[in-house]
């Protein structure tokens, strides 16, 4: 199991302490890793440092991850609902205490350390990129999103290493953290629908003899949701049918709308996760090929279309639009965005 990128990120967190929260005040470093906007207070930093020092261990069993090139957590729908799922909670808690590590390794100006963050990151969303469960792919997003910011950040101070930039484009080289996510969502609106269809009332005997009536007269809305569903993750954002936006289908459910709410994923929010997380991504990718080409030619290009093939074997198209990003010099740097408005990408 030596390639087994899940194994040192397991053992990461189980090593993992974090400072137990105190009423009415956050954890420092959790705040920290995940770029909260609001500043840290005076002698949270100090408490960064303390924290993330008394977790060297786990960052430098969390360094074992990262050449690792395969990944296993177990997880097995055949184990139904003895699979032994991750601690979701405990790898989002080690992204922040790594990306965390990170930010401070750029305020010292610890370059070697700053990189093996980024690696360790990109590590820990590899690791969960091969399961099945929705759940888990949502939280590599949000793993991704750690990362992506450290290098944003970066990024933005201009003092960037040219070694450094040319081993992160390997990191990021066709890399849609989308791909899993959707996957998974489709795999398992496929594996719902074929497991109802087979034997429904199996399906819902854990729901009790209260619900279960409810759920079995509800059955055909369910099923069609579902296979809708399937149907809509398999598409890009671009060429998806407008009925894949909607929230909640809760009409199809007459009067039980209130378990549909319950029962029923909002999908249209998990897809503007995967659309979120492909061009992050992918913006990530570009920024990358856009920093070597300034170091190189000492400016920013005219348009992206001069970043390939030398810093990218060809540009990404944006996963919101299916067009080109955004693209234009400014004053101050470059102005690079989608074509489609979404919440905050980093």
């Amino acid at each position: 199991d030596r390639d087994n990128a899940a194994r040192p990120v397991r053992a990461a967190g189980e090593l993992l302490e974090l400072p137990e929260p105190v009423v009415g005040r956050r954890v420092a470093v959790r705040a920290y890793g995940s770029f909260e906007p609001n500043e840290l207070q005076p002698g949270e930093h100090e408490s960064v440092r303390v924290t993330v020092a008394d977790n060297d261990l786990t960052l430098r069993v969390l360094d074992e991850a990262i050449d690792r090139p395969t990944s296993n957590w177990g997880v097995r729908y055949a184990q139904g609902v003895s699979a032994e799922i991750p601690d979701l909670e405990r790898i989002l808690d080690l992204a922040k205490l790594n990306a965390a590590a990170g930010r401070l390794a750029l305020r010292d100006g610890r370059t070697d350390e700053l990189l093996r963050s980024f690696r360790r990151g990109v590590a820990i969303e590899h690791s969960l990129s091969r399961e099945p469960l929705t759940i888990i792919q949502l939280v590599a997003a949000s793993v991704q999103r750690y990362h992506v910011a450290l290098l944003r950040e970066w990024l933005d101070r201009g003092d960037v290493d040219p070694a450094g930039l040319t081993s992160l484009a390997d990191l990021w080289s066709d890399r849609r953290s989308g791909r899993a996510l959707e996957a998974a969502l489709a795999n398992e609106a496929k594996g719902m629908v074929a497991v109802m269809q087979a034997n429904p009332s199996a399906a819902v005997d854990f729901l009790g003899p209260v619900l279960r009536p409810v759920v079995i007269d509800n059955l055909r809305a369910y099923l069609e949701r579902m296979e809708s569903v399937a149907a809509c993750a398999t598409q890009p954002r671009y060429e998806r049918d407008p009925s894949c936006s909607d929230q909640r289908d809760v009409d199809a459910f007459g009067p039980y709308h209130f378990l549909a709410r319950i029962m029923v994923l909002d999908f249209a929010a998990t897809f503007e996760r995967i659309d979120v997380a492909d061009t992050r991504a992918a913006l990530a990718s570009v920024a990358i090929a856009l920093e070597r080409h300034r170091l190189r030619y000492d400016g920013y290009p005219e348009s992206l279309a001069a970043l390939a093939p030398e810093w990218l074997e060809s540009v990404p198209a944006d996963p919101l639009t299916g067009g080109s990003f955004e693209y234009g010099r400014t004053a101050a740097g470059y102005r690079l965005t989608t074509g489609a408005p979404v919440d905050e990408l980093v």
